[in-house]
C-alpha cells in the first residue's frame, strides 16, 4: 500500500499476526513429523534414512535434525561394525554411507566398505 508524502511515496506492508502464527505452527508440526519419520527408519530401512539424511542436507535444513540424524548415523556406524547380519546396500548406498559417516567425523576407510550387493 502506498501513501504520497511530500511528493513521493512511501510504502507500509501490513502483516497479519494469525497467519505468522500459523505458518510457525505448521512449520513446528511438519519439522517433528519429519524428525519422527527419522527415527521410525533408523531400526528398518538403511537406505532409506541415509537418503533423507543426505536429502536434509542439501535442502539446508538438517540443523533442525541433528539428534536424530547423529542417532542414525550412530546406530549404522555400530551395526555396520559390529553385526555381520545387515543387508548389503548397492553402490549407491555404501558410497552414501562413507560420505555420511565420514562427514560426520566417524574414522571409516574405503576397506571397511565392502559389502556391495551384487
Amino acid at each position: 500500500m502506498a501513501f504520497p508524502i511530500n511528493d513521493g511515496s512511501f510504502s507500509a506492508s501490513f502483516h497479519l499476526p494469525g497467519h505468522e502464527n500459523e505458518l510457525c505452527l505448521r512449520h513446528g508440526k511438519m519439522v517433528k513429523e519429519a524428525a519422527c519419520i527419522l527415527s521410525k527408519t533408523a531400526g528398518k530401512d538403511e537406505l532409506e534414512g541415509l537418503v533423507m539424511i543426505d536429502t536434509l542436507q542439501r535442502l539446508g535444513i538438517d540443523y533442525h535434525f541433528r539428534e536424530e540424524i547423529e542417532a542414525f548415523l550412530n546406530t549404522q556406524y555400530m551395526n555396520y561394525f559390529s553385526s555381520p547380519n545387515h543387508l548389503p546396500l548397492d553402490v549407491f548406498g555404501v558410497a552414501l554411507r562413507f560420505r555420511l559417516l565420514r562427514q560426520e567425523g566417524y574414522n571409516v576407510s574405503q576397506g571397511e566398505q565392502h559389502e556391495l550387493k551384487c
